[in-house]
């Protein structure tokens, strides 16, 4: 795996790029746009996505676990098959025809 945990990629614009088999935790996605790129099988747990826009990503048994600050991050259209959200802020995120087989996400009701 390529280790750039803890990245800054706010604001970027980063399209089709293959973050396929990153180390990406802790990383500040915020506003950026990663339309059509690679997360498949990398670990982006820990990381920020404020009004990020993933929509149409590969991240096929990608690690997006205790991920706070979602809100409005659009995954739609996104092959999310065997991704993992759990205990992830998901609020407001938009998953309109993404690929949601066997996602696990663990969501605590109060």
């Amino acid at each position: 795996m390529i280790n750039v945990a803890g990245s800054d990629f706010s604001n970027k614009s980063m399209l089709n790029h293959d973050f396929s088999n990153h180390r990406l935790e802790g990383s500040d996605f915020t506003l950026g746009d990663f339309t059509n790129s690679n997360f498949t099988c990398s670990n982006v747990s820990f990381s920020t996505f404020v009004d990020a826009k993933f929509t149409k990503i590969k991240a096929a048994d990608a690690n997006f676990s205790n991920s706070y600050g979602s809100a409005n991050a659009d995954f739609s259209g996104s092959n999310l098959s065997g991704a993992t959200f759990e205990d992830s802020d998901l609020t407001g995120a938009k998953f309109v025809g993404a690929n949601l087989v066997v996602v696990f996400v663990v969501v605590e009701l109060s």
